[in-house]
């Protein structure tokens, strides 16, 4: 590297670096990351090294071709792999019935030959597309831990962390699509646009093998598909996320309204079990969701602790309030709820401590003291009179 800089006038406080870097990239086989320093190394070098800033350009262009055989390599080697582990199965099931049947008398075949000659056997089918062409189902989850699960058996990570990203981030959305533009601004707003695609190029393709896994699809196809600039999840396969599920569950609630919402509410608040996508917390295309979940959750949960100290159920009532307290704990209706449930049930202790503890969260994070309905609230419970059943919620008083 030292002859080349000497002979070619390299500038080493500029591009020399990036083409050493990129260099090394190379020869330990990373050459997304050696095309991206040769693609900056090209930035700095000034015209008079056109001949060496031509070939690092055709060692970027010519990745593109490299990559497409690494990846016809890759499939063949995949079905490969799968037709001689079916041959291998099939023998293994042609062994075994003769052991067990032994040989058919006379040309005459055995009861069950037909699933012979078609190679099946009692053990789990393997994860491949069934006979109508369709993919087996995929289940994500936002919630809590991202994970993916394609016919209930979980799938590792994308190897590519952009690919990872790509996922959660049109699972985050709700028509689970978007532009290439789009992609890139997000994960790469610094690069060069050529720069930014070719990762786009690298991450999806990554991806999409990584969803497809030994399903049999054409390539391009599967799970992630892109269609005139746009990539999304397929709508040719069955595809559940949580996230959806949850939202779907507060807005059938919300139509019909009352009594009938409890089911509704309690099915989808089960499938929030944690903070939607806590890998990007941060992230803002990810706050949209996230506050639609929170405020759906919150809403359903206040909805069944109401619902619960009406029908005298005080414990699960208290249940749902604390669930409350665990997102907000500023949130004082939580605490009324906690109170009333807490002194229907005589633990009348145990209710003045979660307003002694609502008083100081309040002073604590607002600097506040409690509303006057909390404190007559108090006042009433100290006094030990008999609660009245809940009447309809007055709305969320301070969040």
């Amino acid at each position: 590297m030292e002859l080349l800089a000497k002979n070619e006038g390299v500038d080493e406080t500029n591009a020399l670096p990036q083409i050493e870097l990129g260099l090394q990239c190379a020869r330990q086989g990373l050459y997304d990351d050696a095309i991206v320093h040769f693609a900056l190394a090209c930035q700095q070098l000034p015209d008079s090294h056109a001949r060496l800033a031509n070939t690092m350009n055709a060692f970027i262009k010519g990745h593109e071709g490299y990559w497409q055989a690494q990846a016809a390599l890759h499939e063949a080697s995949q079905s490969f792999a799968m037709a001689s582990i079916e041959q291998r199965d099939r023998l293994e099931v042609l062994e075994e019935l003769l052991s067990k049947e032994g040989a058919p008398d006379n040309g005459s075949r055995p009861a069950d030959d037909q699933s012979l000659a078609l190679g099946t056997d009692a053990r789990p089918p393997r994860l491949t597309m069934s006979t109508d062409g369709t993919l087996p189902g995929l289940r994500i989850s936002c919630l809590g831990v991202f994970e993916v699960h394609r016919s209930q058996e979980r799938i590792p990570p994308c190897h590519n962390r952009s690919g990872q990203t790509i996922l959660r981030y049109l699972a985050a959305h709700g028509r689970h699509r978007e532009t290439s533009d789009v992609l890139m601004d997000v994960l790469w707003p610094d690069d060069r646009p050529e720069v930014a695609r070719h990762k786009l190029h690298c991450a999806t393709s990554a991806l999409r093998q990584t969803l497809n896994g030994s399903c049999a699809t054409q390539k391009g196809a599967g799970y992630l598909v892109h269609e005139d600039g746009v990539y999304g999840l397929t709508s040719s396969a069955t595809i559940e996320i949580d996230a959806d599920e949850v939202l779907a569950g507060y807005a059938a609630g919300q139509r019909v309204g009352g009594e009938d919402a409890v089911p509704h509410y309690e099915m989808a608040c089960r499938l929030y079990t944690g903070p939607f996508l806590p890998e990007d917390v941060y992230a803002d295309w990810s706050q949209v969701r996230r506050e639609q979940l929170t405020q759906a959750y919150l809403s359903m949960c206040t909805a069944l602790a109401d619902h619960h100290q009406r029908t005298g159920n005080f414990e699960t009532a208290s249940t749902w309030a604390l669930r409350i307290l665990e997102q907000n704990r500023c949130d004082e209706s939580a605490y009324q709820q906690l109170m009333r449930a807490y002194a229907s049930e005589g633990r009348r202790s145990e209710s003045i401590r979660q307003y002694r503890r609502c008083e100081s969260v309040l002073r604590e994070d607002l600097g506040v003291r409690p509303m006057p309905e909390t404190r007559g609230l108090f006042e009433r419970i100290l006094r030990g009179e008999v609660l009245p059943s809940l009447p309809a919620a007055a709305g969320r008083a301070r969040n």
